[in-house]
């Protein structure tokens, strides 16, 4: 699964490819079984699978499930909201699956982080002529500076919080009276 817009990947044929016009449905298809990997940024690693912080639609018809866009009209939609709140606001949306069915849902996604698998958008900035010399000085100076990654850190990368790991954390947690509990029964065992 990959954006329609993303370049060709070497060594993987088109027509092995399927592509998407949104993360949201192309992680919704890999969920399905309809590919078996999936190529996403960081930022939305972190937005999707890592801190539920998004919603979006499908089409929800079987002809066409997992698409960004529905080929006929009349066709049902769905919404797949992963940043989901309960009625009563004091619960977590684990504890109201009825009402946020999608919460945590791509939690049981691999992710497998290759750093060795890099690559950038690129991107321009036209400018006129006679302004090309102090443009390009005042990149150079905010790079030096370390401005242009101190605005990349607080406005590109925002850190999300990890809702995945800290539901595993919740769940995986003794309290003091089970762990009392097992020394005790380990120490008359002794």
């Amino acid at each position: 699964c990959v954006l329609g817009a993303a370049p060709a990947i070497d060594g993987v044929p088109t027509d092995k490819r399927v592509g998407f016009g949104d993360y949201g449905p192309m992680l919704e298809s890999m969920y399905a079984g309809e590919c078996y990997a999936s190529i996403i940024g960081t930022t939305e690693h972190q937005q999707y699978l890592k801190s539920n912080a998004r919603s979006f639609s499908i089409c929800s018809d079987l002809r066409a499930y997992g698409l960004d866009v529905c080929p006929e009209p009349d066709w049902p939609t769905q919404v797949i909201a992963l940043n989901c709140f309960c009625k009563n606001t004091a619960l977590n949306p684990l504890q109201c699956p009825s009402e946020c069915p999608h919460y945590h849902k791509y939690c049981d996604i691999l992710t497998v982080d290759d750093p060795e698998f890099s690559t950038t958008v690129p991107y321009s900035l036209p400018v006129a002529d006679f302004l090309h010399d102090k443009i390009s000085a005042w990149l150079v100076r905010m790079s030096v500076q370390g401005t242009i990654q101190d605005l990349r850190d607080r406005y590109a990368f925002q850190p999300y919080p990890d809702v995945c790991k800290a539901a595993e954390g919740e769940a995986e947690s003794l309290d003091i009276e089970s762990v009392a509990g097992m020394f005790i029964i380990s120490s008359s065992l002794i």
